[in-house]
């Protein structure tokens, strides 16, 4: 029998979450004090892994609520509880992570006969046993002291920094008067920008940094001193040194934290300490597939840029194709050669549509049914709850937060609030950013917002799904060049023509979407196929320039350490007073660090996983039940390559992306 464990949402002012918080944490330090205070040749695994591992549960719920919470409905109050809170949740885990007692304990259990435990028991021991190892606790008492200060340091550093580009983000306004040069804008981002402006008491539009909005003023307005204005000022987020949101000190701290800390525990460099637990192992292996795509994508993108240049000499723009004219260009010419807009398959997808599709994709896959749950309060009015059924079993509640508000982090992420185990479900939230309603139209989703949407399903899935009954085995608790996987291979379905049209519907007439629409789609998922991959793989080196390179051989500035990482692969001409590294949330705030790589890593496990249902039928049960059964169910129950090869009966191979993006 399944239980359900839910946050209490009804009672979610600041001061009484974080009031939860604190309470849950000195019954936390009460459950701990019991496990030390049995004698090192009493423990055994039960009392000590196990009861290390179940307690706490009271301290989860109400952290994960708070911090989720802050991500996607905040306030000034919640953003100054946090940081207080920070500091105290990382004082305690420094606390018991580091604690001599219990690790000599969990050290002997590892040492001892193993084998009456099973598998998952096994590996809970094999994981408690490594934390240990990997955070120090097994080290001198001076050494475990500074690295409980460094961690408080960096706990707090890198909360700042992910607040300082919120607040940047939540205070960013583009004001215009002149219409003529919005014309081409989605009339949902015209009207929602227009409302902005009455609302602000100002004539005109007034459009802020959600990602509708910017994406649309980068693709879609004529005014090329209104794109780089936005441009520019996008890629100011937390670079001006004159504001007091700036992260430029925050990126060498938090660098220069991480790197001490890898030295203590006996690593060169902060991506050598990560990566030896990840799939790739070693930074030479990251650098490896890097070089590998950069050989193989470069020549191409350098094609298309070349392209985009010849049809934007040819529609007048004098001097050099700037990046604020990338994706400008880059979009007429994807009407003009592939006869096609992205905005044409708004129309086609209603966002209920949408997700109609995408819950029925879960059900023939895997049999899950999704329904609308009306007694469990939502954290937001707007914000949808259903029970995930596979029969009669609950799998786990799902919450969906569509649209962009004030105190909400722009992007679309998927996250927890509770984690399975034992027969407790999961309660997993997909937090989105789509352009809400209008008056008179419901809302639309172009094929990409689809697409995101469908990626972060597959997260859901991974988390909702899995069998594992200790919770920091379960879901998505995999190293993160695996964790894409489940989310990149929902993408798949989005390019198959029997797929789409079974839901592809135009909201006003009914019409279903045309055959020459489809086929854009298609052709356009190669489209700037090279360019794409590019800019992921300066992500990914530019991760790796931060966290695989000493502190002392770290260039003085940000821009001279980007300009070292992007002149290789260079496709645009740099520009001054901008960074990427100051609102690098992924490894500067969110858990990527030394870890970007991971969406090009996990794209090739997608591309070779997806060659089953290629071969076998989309809604192939027999393959769609092995990827549940070796990878959903799975969680971290095994090492990641060892659970792929379950599924596929050998390791991945880079050659299915190849063949997927039509180079081979």
């Amino acid at each position: 029998m399944s239980n359900r464990l839910y946050p209490d949402f009804e009672h979610r002012d600041p001061d009484t979450l974080a009031a939860k918080v604190r309470e849950a944490l000195e019954e936390y330090r009460t459950e701990v004090s019991h496990i030390r205070s049995i004698p090192e040749a009493e423990a055994d695994f039960a009392n000590t892994v196990l009861a290390l591992e179940k307690c706490g549960e009271a301290l989860e719920l109400a952290s994960s609520t708070f911090f989720n919470l802050l991500s996607c409905d905040a306030d000034d109050r919640m953003m100054e509880l946090s940081q207080e809170l920070t500091m105290e949740l990382t004082e305690v885990s420094n606390e018991i992570s580091m604690d001599l007692g219990l690790a000599q304990k969990v050290r002997k259990i590892y040492e001892s006969d193993r084998s009456s435990l099973d598998p998952q028991d096994h590996r809970l021991l094999y994981r408690s046993y490594e934390g240990y190892k990997n955070r120090g606790a097994y080290l001198t008492e001076d050494v475990r002291t500074e690295l409980k200060s460094l961690r408080k340091e960096l706990s707090l550093a890198t909360l700042n920094f992910g607040q300082n580009v919120l607040k940047e983000q939540n205070a960013y306004r583009l004001s215009l008067i002149d219409g003529s040069c919005l014309k081409r804008l989605p009339a949902a981002i015209l009207e929602q920008a227009k409302k902005a402006a009455e609302e602000a008491e100002i004539r005109g539009w007034l459009f802020g940094f959600s990602m509708p909005e910017y994406l649309a003023i980068m693709k879609y307005c004529d005014c090329r001193t209104v794109r780089e204005k936005m441009y520019r000022d996008h890629g100011k987020i937390g670079y001006d040194t004159a504001k007091t949101t700036k992260n430029t000190t925050l990126v060498y701290e938090i660098v220069r934290l991480r790197t001490r800390i890898a030295n203590l525990l006996g690593h060169d460099t902060y991506a050598d300490y990560i990566l030896e637990d990840r799939m790739a192992k070693s930074p030479a292996a990251v650098y490896s597939m890097l070089d590998q795509l950069r050989t193989a994508y470069l020549p191409l993108a350098q094609k298309e840029v070349e392209d985009i240049r010849a049809l934007a000499e040819k529609e007048g723009l004098e001097g050099p194709l700037q990046p604020w004219d990338w994706s400008y260009y880059a979009e007429l010419y994807r009407q003009k050669e592939l006869n096609y807009d992205e905005e044409e398959t708004r129309p086609y997808f209603g966002l209920n549509d949408s997700v109609r599709a995408m819950f029925g994709l879960a059900r023939d896959l895997y049999g899950l049914t999704f329904a609308p749950n009306d007694h469990l309060t939502p954290y937001r009015p707007e914000v949808e709850v259903y029970d995930v059924l596979d029969g009669d079993e609950l799998m786990g509640t799902l919450l969906m937060d569509y649209h962009p508000r004030k105190g909400k982090q722009s992007g679309a992420w998927m996250t927890n609030y509770v984690e399975a185990h034992d027969d407790v479900r999961p309660v997993v939230s997909l937090v989105m950013n789509f352009t809400p309603a209008t008056a008179d139209k419901p809302a639309l989703l172009t094929i990409g917002e689809v697409n995101t949407m469908f990626h972060e399903f597959g997260h859901a899935l991974h988390g909702l799904l899995t069998r594992v009954r200790h919770a920091s085995l379960s879901g998505t608790n995999v190293v993160r060049d695996f964790v894409e996987l489940p989310s990149q291979l929902m993408e798949n379905w989005l390019l198959q023509p029997e797929f789409l049209k079974s839901f592809g519907r135009h909201y006003a007439t009914g019409e279903v979407l045309p055959d020459h629409l489809v086929e854009a789609i298609r052709r356009s998922n190669h489209f700037l196929d090279g360019y794409a991959c590019i800019r992921q793989l300066g992500f990914g080196y530019l991760d790796m320039a931060w966290h695989d390179t000493p502190t002392d051989e770290l260039p003085k500035t940000i821009k001279e350490l980007e300009e070292k990482v992007n002149d290789p692969i260079r496709l645009l001409p740099t520009v001054e007073g901008v960074a990427t590294s100051t609102a690098f949330g992924h490894i500067f705030s969110g858990g990527y660090a030394a870890g970007y790589y991971g969406y090009k890593w996990s794209e090739i496990l997608d591309a070779d996983a997806f060659e089953e249902y290629l071969a076998k039928g989309l809604r192939d049960k027999d393959t769609a039940s092995r990827f549940r059964k070796e990878i959903l169910e799975r969680g971290d129950a095994d090492e990641p390559e060892v659970l792929y090869k379950n599924f596929k009966g050998r390791p991945a191979s880079i050659e299915a992306l190849f063949r997927r993006d039509q180079l081979l």
